[in-house]
């Protein structure tokens, strides 16, 4: 049988759980603004989902990368970012990061508020607070310049490539006028004008 505890044990039992209870919350409210505050100073987009894939935090970088200020996007799913062709890509993401495995980062077309598109590169961690899965962690890049500029380089390349092929066989139709115009002067006695050992 368990002993009977008067009052003023009770009481103090309360008032010791009680400033334990609140160094702990202090402890951890200390500990969440510095990891939040780190997530603010840096140059990637930052934003957080809880299990369900609402989102609960959302760094100045992600806002300025789609537009969303955080009151516009708080507790709303992460598919409201996507376009519709990715979403089936965002959601293998979130899916793989809260069960804990680490997939490379990968190019989706994120939606910004005023409904044009940007191409980020994004990859997905698991969030944990005191040992319990909270959702996932995402970090994501504006690359929409990057693959802008890798585009028209390979457009640039593609043409330079088709322009090289079409100058060999413009070469080979100069080599074969040449030699025309050769036989021809030589059908009506004159030397050939062009010489034919340049290729």
């Amino acid at each position: 049988m368990r002993k009977k505890l008067s009052c003023q044990e009770v009481d103090r039992r309360y008032k010791r759980l009680r400033q334990v209870f609140r160094k702990k919350i202090k402890q951890h409210g200390f500990c969440r603004k510095n990891l939040f505050d780190l997530f603010e100073s840096v140059s990637v987009g930052i934003f957080q989902v809880d299990l369900a894939g609402r989102i609960v935090f959302f760094n100045q970088e992600a806002s300025r990368i789609t537009g969303y200020s955080r009151e516009d996007i708080a507790h709303h799913h992460f598919r409201k970012l996507l376009c519709l062709d990715d979403l089936s890509e965002g959601f293998r993401l979130f899916y793989q990061a809260v069960q804990g495995n680490y997939s490379k980062s990968i190019l989706l077309r994120v939606l910004k508020k005023n409904r044009a598109s940007s191409i980020v590169e994004i990859s997905a961690a698991p969030f944990y607070l005191e040992g319990k899965l909270q959702g996932g962690l995402a970090f994501m890049k504006d690359v929409s310049e990057r693959k802008r500029l890798e585009d028209a380089n390979r457009k640039r390349v593609e043409t330079f490539i088709r322009f090289n092929n079409e100058l060999d066989a413009w070469q080979d139709q100069v080599l074969a006028l040449k030699k025309e115009v050769n036989n021809l002067l030589l059908q009506i006695g004159k030397p050939g004008k062009y010489s034919l050992d340049d290729k």
